[in-house]
């Protein structure tokens, strides 16, 4: 700031961590200020490149955004937040959030609709205790995921102790799990999420059985022809009893039957589960 303390040879802050520097700057610093300017000094020790940012601190602080895995980091204090953004430009592909705590406990949350994402307001949230990791995941198939476009991930990563961290997110593509007749297939889903599996039906076959059950959870099963994903409002067969669920796909019991063509099965969670799914 515009403070006595600055020169060529003092600083009002200084850090000089070889692994990368953070600076927190509070306002019950002796030389904290508003409306003023701060001056940022870098001294290389050695010759390097960096990348410099600055951010407010609190509920209403900097938006950063981030970059698919380019892992940045971050000091955040107790009962404060940080925030980042991350373009979603891969929206056939899974998104994996990691954050990666070095001293304290910080928390992370997550959504495509808040710009600031808290411990009261989100869609996604993972706070596991200590320096242990926070880790999203999050399906292209949840219901929750980029309802606008363009997309945006929102994060808030909390500081329930003084914490220093590694954010880095990531997409991935989600291929469709291909089964084949006769073989289970294991599987589990967070609540109101999916997964989705095709199965191609040969000029043979008159019908086929779908069987979804549960070790526990309650998932419930949709079934189109085609590649076009199947939903809870549109699909030309479906069961959705309570538990397990056994659907007989054929010419007579749906919509859209057809030989020599890929179908399209989708499993949705109403709860947590784990599930086998076997076509026969």
């Amino acid at each position: 700031s515009e403070s006595s303390c600055f020169s060529d040879s003092m600083a009002c802050w200084l850090a000089n961590d070889p692994a990368g520097d953070s600076i927190i700057i509070m306002p019950d610093d002796p030389h904290f200020c508003t409306s003023c300017t701060y001056y940022i000094m870098v001294y290389a020790s050695t010759a390097c490149e960096y990348t410099l940012s600055a951010r407010l601190l609190g509920s209403y602080s900097t938006i950063s955004t981030l970059q698919d895995g380019i892992p940045v980091r971050g000091v955040v204090p107790v009962g404060q937040y940080l925030f980042y953004q991350l373009p979603i430009d891969q929206q056939n592909a899974s998104i994996r959030v990691t954050l990666t705590p070095f001293s304290g406990d910080a928390d992370l949350y997550a959504s495509f609709v808040r710009h600031r994402p808290t411990l009261n307001y989100h869609n996604f949230t993972s706070t596991s205790p200590g320096q242990a990791a926070d880790t999203l995941r999050i399906s292209r198939f949840d219901s929750h995921f980029c309802p606008f476009e363009p997309c945006r991930l929102y994060l808030g990563v909390y500081g329930f102790k003084n914490s220093s961290f590694s954010l880095v997110v990531t997409q991935q593509e989600e291929p469709r799990v291909t089964l084949v007749e006769g073989q289970p297939q294991q599987g589990s889903l967070d609540a109101k999420t999916w997964q989705f599996y095709s199965f191609f039906v040969t000029d043979r076959l008159q019908a086929f059985t779908l069987n979804v059950n549960p070790t526990f959870g309650d998932p419930d099963c949709y079934v189109r022809a085609g590649r076009l994903l199947p939903t809870r409002d549109d699909y030309g067969w479906a069961a959705t009893a309570s538990g397990a669920d056994e659907l007989q796909v054929d010419s007579t019991s749906g919509t859209g039957w057809c030989v020599g063509c890929t179908y399209t099965i989708g499993v949705f969670a109403w709860s947590a589960t784990a599930f086998s799914v076997v076509v026969s």
